[in-house]
């Protein structure tokens, strides 16, 4: 069964649409995974940092220890400051990895625009080729009506002179 001019070219769009969705759905995809990725970062950076805070307050109290046997009066000192230190690093865990899942979240808005953009510029150029496919197959339907008429003048005129 063939399919007419028309019919073939919304199926061209058509095809140009899934194509464009595919891409638009792949680079979602990717965007996705980008944001994912850095949220996975974040997370071991935060990790890491809690980590290293703990074994440096793990350090500290060994410091402090071992001071406490020889020096009793200044441990009550060494044990504030280690307090404070381990404080300041865990305050300081705490913002980095606030930053880090910022920056995440940054990124994912970020995507989700680039995503907004994808889609548009996608229906977009559906539609400007679903304009390009009618304008082409109206030039075509008018050329081929021209053509025709053109026969149908020479047949009867051809016609004409058989007749006489």
């Amino acid at each position: 069964m063939d399919m007419s001019y028309s019919d073939q070219a919304a199926a061209a769009a058509r095809i140009g649409v899934e194509a464009a969705k595919v891409a638009a759905q792949d680079e979602m995809e990717s965007l996705k995974q980008k944001g994912e990725e850095l949220q996975a970062q974040a997370d071991t950076e935060a990790q890491n940092i809690q980590s290293q805070a703990t074994s440096k307050v793990d350090e500290l109290k060994q410091q402090a220890s071992a001071k406490i046997a020889d020096l009793k009066d200044q441990a009550a000192d060494f044990q504030a400051q280690a307090a404070d230190k381990a404080a300041a690093l865990k305050d300081q865990a705490a913002q980095k990895a606030a930053a880090l899942k910022d920056q995440a979240a940054d990124f994912q808005a970020q995507a989700a625009d680039k995503l907004d953009d994808l889609k548009e510029q996608a229906a977009d150029k559906a539609t400007d080729l679903k304009e390009k496919a009618s304008g082409f197959f109206d030039k075509l339907k008018d050329k081929t009506a021209e053509a025709l008429h053109f026969g149908a003048d020479k047949m009867s005129d051809l016609a004409d002179k058989l007749h006489n």
